[in-house]
Formats: structure tokens, sequence, C-alpha cells
């Protein structure tokens, strides 16, 4: 059951309930405005639909049914043939390939197809509960489970609106609606943008009646429209945040969520796969930040099918070689601790490989010569790095931040009393005998940590001010690792990398998960904006201008960048708005 305020307007969902007594747009709307990470199942008897949030933005969905499958619905649409579903199956047989990758490496469409098509069937299979009442819920938090290359962009409050519009009971409607004589407006700075011409006209007609402010009452008493079709108007425009309270000391303002309708990560990453890097330094950070993502055989530098023997040759071959760049950078310590990672990294994958080929043995052996291999295109040189572009960045180290600013001073924080002092050397003991391999390794502790991540934090300004963004994404590294919940130290990583002639095909990556961690932070969109363009990803940039400049109105580089095009364009709410207002 929903919870109700002193005020009587539904304020809380249960996070277990019934979709009969509570609207599913509001448990949705719940969810993104506290930013929450986990899945919500839905269970339809039969049928059971998963729905996956992170920090509040829907990334992902999943059914039991057959028809909600990629592969059926691109089947349906015409887009494959069974033949190439066939295909895509054999190469999904003995690799870690989604079904969608496999149509990508055999050539049968580009990754950014392939995210319309998955971030389009997300869609599908939320749209279709709101057309299903009759089912019981339950939100399980969580952080999310589904990997960064596999997140879709889409608005919560664009599908919001588009949801209410299937719901047909009228009590529910009621439900997530304020009092109807609460004083409702069209909202000053709504959370995302839409053309006001997908917008059905009833809907169009409700905006212009609440105006600068109206009750609910006399915008559900007007006499040209049917009252149950008025009603659906409100609830869709509120639960998308088009309508808001006029009482400014009710109204909650509303998170940002801008939608691209295709996969978080563009492909830039896999576009220039081969492009190698110039020097020592250069490779052991490139490999370091792959490392969560690379199979055993790729770490190993295998392909296809391997002998116990060849298994062990190209781990020894692997170790060698990292043994010699260890040599080359033995007095630089930061570069020492990634290549022992790196090395961790290769004892697992070369262990885990002569596990698989053991299994492998026992059972029948996969008939892998039917299986056939295919060249992903990749391009060989990156765009030019365009240093003008990338001024606008700026190279402060986030010292307006109120999480990092502390660290930026010359002062030093208060020193304990002797008790506080014994108190904490006795807990970092104890830290140090429970401490897992991986915070040993870090090596920091307590005040030492903190100690560190400020002497961290004053190296990398340094190297930001003179432009030596390889030593900076070293050191930024470092950070990440010390403190991975920390937005502005993965937005500095993205930014320096972005900025590195060679590393700035990997930089995305490190900007969306600041973003995960920061989706309201304007700057931190602008940045990836300018990154987008940088590589003539014009559609990509715009939005993310876009975004800036609706979290933030008066960012002068986002109006400037979505001023200057190409592609540039006015916010179609606003002016809508504007002519609502006179």
């Amino acid at each position: 059951m929903a919870a109700t305020n002193l005020k009587g307007v539904a304020s809380r969902v249960e996070w277990v309930g019934s979709l009969d007594a509570v609207p599913l747009a509001q448990v949705l709307r719940q969810i993104a405005s506290e930013e929450r990470s986990g899945d919500l199942q839905i269970n339809l008897g039969s049928a059971i639909k998963s729905i996956y949030f992170d920090h509040g933005f829907v990334i992902f969905a999943g059914s039991n049914l057959k028809r909600d499958r990629l592969g059926e619905s691109l089947i349906e649409a015409g887009r494959i043939s069974r033949h190439e579903f066939a295909l895509a199956s054999i190469l999904m047989k003995g690799s870690r390939h989604k079904f969608g990758q496999a149509l990508v490496k055999a050539g049968v469409m580009s990754e950014e197809e392939l995210g319309k098509h998955v971030a389009a069937q997300v869609n599908r299979i939320v749209m279709s509960l709101f057309k299903s009442p009759d089912a019981v819920y339950s939100f399980d938090e969580r952080d999310t489970v589904i990997p960064m290359e596999l997140m879709v962009g889409l608005s919560i409050y664009r599908i919001l609106l588009e949801g209410v519009r299937h719901m047909t009971n009228g009590k529910l409607l009621l439900a997530g609606l304020p009092p109807l004589n609460t004083m409702v407006r069209v909202a000053e700075r709504p959370p995302f943008t839409i053309d006001p011409r997908k917008l059905k006209p009833i809907e169009q007609s409700v905006l212009r009646s609440a105006g600068r402010g109206a009750p609910l009452s006399a915008l559900l008493e007007r006499g040209d429209s049917e009252r149950g079709l008025v009603l659906r108007a409100c609830y869709g425009l509120y639960a998308a945040g088009l309508l808001e309270l006029a009482d400014q000391n009710q109204r909650r303002p509303l998170k940002v969520q801008e939608e691209t309708g295709v996969f978080v990560l563009s492909e830039i990453q896999r576009k220039f796969a081969k492009i190698q890097a110039t020097n020592a330094q250069q490779e052991i950070l490139m490999e370091f930040d792959r490392l969560d993502r690379a199979s055993e055989k790729e770490l190993l530098h295998l392909e296809g099918p391997a002998q116990e023997s060849a298994i062990q040759k190209a781990f020894e071959d692997r170790q060698s070689e990292w043994k010699k760049k260890r040599a080359m950078v033995e007095a630089q310590q930061t570069l020492v601790a990634k290549i022992d990672v790196i090395q961790e990294r290769l004892q697992k994958a070369y262990e885990r490989m002569l596990e698989q080929r053991v299994h492998a043995n026992e059972e029948t052996e996969p008939d892998t010569a039917a299986v056939p291999t295919f060249e992903t295109q990749t391009e060989q040189q990156l765009p030019p790095l365009n240093e003008e572009l990338f001024e606008e960045m700026g190279i402060d180290v986030g010292s307006d931040n109120e999480e990092t600013a502390y660290a930026l001073v010359d002062t030093q924080p208060p020193e304990p009393s002797a008790d506080e002092a014994s108190t904490e050397e006795s807990r970092e003991r104890e830290s140090d005998e429970d401490a897992t391999p991986d915070v040993i390794r870090a090596g920091l502790l307590g005040a030492a940590r903190a100690d560190r991540v400020r002497q961290l934090l004053r190296d990398v300004k340094l190297h930001f001010q003179v432009r030596d963004w390889e030593h900076s994404v070293s050191l930024l590294y470092e950070l990440v690792e010390l403190e991975p919940d920390v937005a502005q130290h993965h937005g500095m990583l993205g930014r320096a990398m972005a900025r590195h002639p060679v590393m700035r095909k990997d930089a995305e990556r490190h900007f969306i998960e600041a973003l995960r961690l920061a989706p309201q932070n304007a700057d931190l969109h602008f940045s990836l904006g300018l990154y987008y363009k940088s590589f003539a990803m014009h559609s990509r940039a715009q939005n993310e201008f876009r975004t800036a400049l609706r979290i933030r109105p008066k960012h002068e580089g986002a109006r400037k960048q979505l001023s200057a095009g190409p592609g540039g364009k006015k916010d179609p709410l606003r002016d809508m708005f504007k002519k609502i207002f006179g």
C-alpha cells in the first residue's frame, strides 16, 4: 500500500506490493527520484519480468517469455533471418558472447544498431507492464548486476509519460495524483526533452490549462473532453515531471534524465581497439585499464582452442614480457604496483584456462571446426586530437568540489588527542590483521590512506597544470582504487585520458562511471559531450550538452556548444512552454 503524508499526498510506496493497489508509475518514479539501484521484479503468474536500475536509471530489462528475447523480436521485425539467428547461436557456443554481441561479431549489424534494438526491446518489456495491472511487484535494492557494455540509455520520465497512456483504471490514476484541490503548474525545468509534437492533443490542452497554476479539480472539470482522458493525461504529465506542484515548499525537483536510446557506451573503444601504445608506460596503463573486461584468452594472447602446452607457453611468454617491463619502470612505484596486479590477473587466467581444459577433456570435445571466425573491422587511426576543443574542459582538478577540495589545500587536519590516537592505532592494527589481499595491496588504511589521497590530488593537480596526461592517468588509477565511489576521481581520469593522444580511446568508460555515481553533475556531462565531439559523434555530444544545460540552465559552455552546432537544436519543450505562458 502507498504511504500517505499528513496532507494526503501519496508520498511513498512499499518495495513489495500489488499493482492493482499501487500504480506502477509511482513505483518507478520513486526509484528514480531516490536514485536507487537494484532490480524490480514483476510477477504476472506465468510470466516474470525484471527491470534493472542503476542510480535511478532504467538500464536493462528481461523476461522469461520467448517473444521478449532479442533474437525472436529481431526475426519478427524482419531485421535478421533464421540463418543469421543460427549463425549467431553457433558463435555463442564456447564463448562469453551474448546473442547481440555474436551478431556484431558476425558482421550482421553494427554495435550502434544493436544498441538501438536492445534499447527498443527494453522499452517494449517495460511498456508491457503498464498493460498488466494484475501483478505482484518486489524491488531488491543492490548494486547493479548489469555490465556497463549492456547498459542502455533510457529516460524513466519518457517511459512514464508513454506508459501511463496505457492505463485504464481510474482508481489507480487518482491514487497516483495529489489531492484534487492541489495547485499544479507547468514544470519550469522538465527532467527530460520531448518534442511537443509527440504529446497527445489532450496533453497539450492540459498543459495550456495548467499554465502558471491551476487546481487539479479545475483541469478535470473541462467540458470539452471526456473526464477519464483528462485524468489520464494529468497523471501522465505529472508522473513524467511535465506538471509539478505549484507550491515550492511541497515541490521536490526531479533528477534530469535525458536518453540516447542506444547503449550507454559507444563504439569508440571497439573501433580503435588496435591502436597500440607507443611506450612501456602507456602499455602498462592500457593493459591495466582492460583487466576487468578482457577474457582469459585475450590476456594470454591465445586464439581459438589451445592445448595445455600452448597455454603453458603463452603464460610463460606473458610473464617474461611483464618482467622486462617491470625492470624498465622499477623507479616508478605506481607503475610497478599496476604490473603486480597485471601479473596476478595473468596467473588467475592461466589457472582458469587449465581448469577449463581439464573439464573439456572430461566431456565430448566440441566441434570447433564448425564454428566460423570473423575479424571485426576496426579503425587503424584515431582522429586528430583537438587541444583547442578540450581547453573548454579546463584543467582545474575539482577544487570547487566539496568532496575533494579538502585535499587540495596545504593545511593538515587537526591532530587527534592522545586517547583518540591510541584508539585509532589499535583499530588500524586490527584492520591490518583482518585486511583482504586487495586492501593490503593498496597498503593504506585509516589516516595513512587519507594522507595518500591528499598527496595524490596535489600531484595530479601539478601534472594537469603542465599537461602531463600520462602521469596524471597513472596517479588517478591509484586514486580511483583508494576511493572508488568518488565521482570526481573517475571524472578527472576521464578528462586526463581524453587529452592523451593514444589512451583517449578508453576515456569514455571512466566518464560513464563518474556519471553513474553523480548523474546530476552538469560539468561531467559537458566534458563527456566534448569528448564525443572530438570523435565527431555529434548526436551523443548534443545529448550531453542538452543534459548539462537542463541540469544547470546557466551553463555557458553547454549553451555555447549547442548554439554552435553541428546539429545544435533549441529546446522544443522550453519553446512550447514560452508559448503557453505568452
